[in-house]
């Protein structure tokens, strides 16, 4: 059977309501789709079940209802939570094995999130956040920021930051061009 590759989601992606019906007028085996908002993915879903096609999600996690609406609709992924518990350790870990993750000596690790407001940023934070104050530490939000308002809140971060921690991949790619782009952000490390 056919398969949707990753080359031909973006047409999915991108295709006005009413298009996903035509473009699965090719009925492939699977879709593979990766939807960037739930209303993208109910669309998927609806035109999927439609024409009888099984659906697999990766990338941003569907809502769990609508997914539960269509029994051929799987969702491969990870976990978000635990993979914040796994940064939260080695933050902590650092930490403990002397890293100068404290750098004002005040006890308390603070940190901004950097996410897209979505469920999975907002569990992989909180994820993190449990994870270091499980092992003992005590920490302070800073403030939780989209990507696009990271840049304007940097000035009041920079003395105070002393880990941002990143709910997604696309989080992670904006702070890592910040850093190597931005003359706002030199002399400034961050475990």
């Amino acid at each position: 059977a056919d398969v949707f590759s990753q080359q031909q989601i973006p047409f999915l992606q991108n295709a006005e309501e009413g298009g996903y019906s035509k473009l699965l007028g090719e009925k492939p085996g699977v879709l593979i789709a990766c939807a960037q908002d739930e209303t993208e993915a109910t669309a998927i879903l609806r035109a999927a079940e439609k024409k009888k096609i099984p659906v697999i999600f990766y990338g941003p996690r569907p809502d769990e209802e609508e997914m539960s609406q269509y029994s051929a609709c799987w969702y491969v992924g990870f976990d978000p939570a635990l993979a914040g518990e796994t940064v939260g350790t080695l933050l902590a870990n650092a930490y403990q094995g002397g890293q100068p993750i404290d750098i004002n000596n005040n006890l308390l690790l603070e940190f901004a999130a950097l996410e897209d407001g979505s469920a999975d940023a907002q569990a992989f934070v909180e994820g993190a956040v449990q994870a270091i104050e499980d092992t003992g530490f005590f920490t302070t939000n800073l403030g939780q920021f989209l990507p696009a308002d990271f840049t304007a809140a940097w000035g009041e971060l920079a003395p105070q930051a002393e880990a941002i921690l990143c709910g997604t991949e696309g989080s992670a790619l904006s702070l890592f061009d910040f850093f190597t782009q931005n003359p706002l952000a030199e002399g400034k490390s961050l475990p």
